[in-house]
């Protein structure tokens, strides 16, 4: 038998390939329905854990996921979630980047309309306007801090992400 973690871009036939391996596709849905009671196969969540029958492929297409043959489904769940979490931690950079380069495009926008001469009068004119106008900038500001500071996380967390797998793999033996 074999335990998986279901990843977000392996899509279900997939599984049930892996699954079938020399079975035919229905046998093989019976036997993982049959093992896994507790699951809803038409609505399977990312992070899912699924056994699958002892014949089963459990190979590793998922990054990090182990690929021995002979590996432990303890090892294998372990490389199905370092995976997950890998693929987690890149999506969250790459969203983080994102909204960067977006706050970036905005601050731009907002510097050029404030260099407007129209606006710096309407600015002179209306304090209120000005106070608003200065409330916008400083949120910004700490939002630019923050999402620093997220960054600065999301890359210690992926530098120590396959020491502390490789520690609790170890844990596995």
């Amino acid at each position: 038998m074999r335990i998986v973690f279901v990843n977000p871009n392996q899509p279900q036939p997939e599984l049930l390939a892996r699954a079938a391996q020399a079975q035919d596709r229905s046998a093989a849905v019976l036997k993982l329905r049959a093992l896994n009671p507790q699951l809803d196969f038409s609505r399977l969540a990312a992070g899912a854990v699924v056994v699958l029958p002892g014949n089963a492929a459990a190979t590793g297409d998922t990054p990090g996921a182990a690929t021995a043959a002979g590996s432990s489904p303890g090892a294998q769940a372990l490389a199905d979630v370092q995976g997950a979490a890998t693929a987690a931690l890149k999506a969250a950079a790459v969203a983080t980047r994102q909204a960067g380069a977006e706050r970036a495009a905005d601050a731009g926008a907002v510097a050029a309309a404030i260099a407007n001469e129209a606006v710096k009068a309407a600015l002179e004119r209306d304090p209120a306007l000005q106070a608003d106008l200065d409330a916008a900038l400083e949120a910004g500001q700490a939002e630019d801090k923050a999402a620093a500071a997220d960054a600065k996380l999301l890359a210690t967390l992926a530098k120590a992400l396959p020491a502390e797998f490789e520690a609790l793999a170890r844990l596995l033996g």
